[in-house]
């Protein structure tokens, strides 16, 4: 379990520095990184950060994507009730 948690930890690091480095990438026409994950969680960006970096705190889909394009690997979320999934693919690793 320790070592899970250290596991755990370091993925917020690299999910918060890809978050931080990446911000104002494009995602789609008019929403960038810093947009998506403050219309996700409601807060302001580095709010986000803040929150996203610490043990015991959500992980949502903005931070899935973030850890997927950080460590070069797809993504796929599953939600309860409906039929589409979201699909993060690796455009290039941080």
């Amino acid at each position: 379990l320790v070592n899970a948690t250290a596991k755990v930890g370091v993925a917020r690091v690299v999910g918060v520095q890809w978050l931080t480095s990446h911000a104002t990438e494009v995602l789609w026409p008019g929403t960038d990184v810093r947009h998506l994950c403050s219309v996700v969680s409601d807060l302001s960006f580095s709010e986000y950060l803040a929150r996203a970096g610490l043990n015991g705190e959500w992980a949502d889909t903005a931070f899935l994507h973030a850890l997927g394009r950080a460590y070069g690997v797809s993504v796929l979320i599953f939600q309860p009730g409906v039929d589409e999934a979201l699909v993060v693919r690796p455009r290039n690793v941080f």
